[in-house]
């Protein structure tokens, strides 16, 4: 073989290597932009605590729940947790549910009776994408996929009636 003919050689080597490289890194960011695309509508919904709200000559606290998608979230669940604590081991009455969230801002009563030394409160809040993908936003904002709803998610008994939601705007 001439030198020519090993320059070809490893001409033709470095162009097969360059064209895969940039098919694997094209197949990568295909994957990424799927996953991303899968909880586009997910994480843009939050809920956390508003504490001493004022409202008709009353003072309280609310869950608030953002729901900034231009889609409904289904079989949503507000846990009310103290100190980071996982939304199931929370009293069943700390529990709000649900059955659709619209777009927008809206608030729920929170419950009363919880404080105490050191508590710090917060929400996770659980739900059913547009899509019928199931979420989980734990109470320091941490989103995860979750393989079963929320209601089941929570052990929460069927048939169970929804919370009455009010906008948050006044």
């Amino acid at each position: 073989m001439t030198s020519q003919d090993w320059a070809s050689w490893i001409g033709a080597i470095g162009t097969a290597g360059a064209t895969l490289i940039a098919t694997i890194t094209l197949a990568l960011e295909a994957r990424w932009r799927r996953g991303d695309k899968r909880k586009e509508q997910a994480a843009r919904i939050t809920a956390w605590i508003m504490a001493n709200q004022k409202s008709n000559q009353k003072t309280e606290d609310v869950i608030r729940i953002s729901n900034q998608s231009l889609s409904p979230v289904y079989r949503c669940v507000a846990a009310f947790v103290i100190n980071e604590h996982d939304g199931r081991h929370s009293q069943a009455d700390y529990r709000r549910m649900v059955t659709a969230l619209p777009s927008g801002e809206w608030q729920l009563v929170a419950p009363k009776g919880w404080g105490g030394m050191h508590y710090l409160p917060g929400v996770e809040i659980a739900f059913t994408d547009a899509h019928g993908v199931h979420w989980i936003r734990n109470s320091v904002g941490q989103l995860r996929e979750s393989p079963i709803d929320a209601i089941k998610h929570y052990g929460l008994e069927l048939p169970y009636s929804s919370d009455r939601l009010t906008s948050a705007i006044t």
